[in-house]
């Protein structure tokens, strides 16, 4: 998550951006092996890990796998 607001923080680790990310350097041959661990927020004092994993060949990409735990910061309910 990212806002525009400058009192608003941004996420420190999301899972979906690690998906993206992990295709960009397989595809493009910039790392050897289609699995590995991305950390993230460690400056900002909420670091987040997690297991990544692109599936398919170099050329052919089907899938992205990531995995790790999670914390909920906050819940909520809207009212509509």
């Amino acid at each position: 998550m990212t806002a525009d607001h400058p009192f608003i923080l941004v996420d420190a680790f999301t899972g979906t951006a690690k998906g993206g990310m992990a295709c960009y350097p397989w595809s493009k041959g910039l790392i050897a092996r289609p699995r590995f661990v991305a950390e993230q927020g460690h400056w900002m004092g909420r670091p987040g890990r997690a297991e990544v994993e692109v599936l398919g060949p170099r050329d052919a990409i089907t899938g992205v796998r990531v995995g790790g735990s999670g914390v909920v910061l906050m819940d909520g309910k809207v009212r509509l």
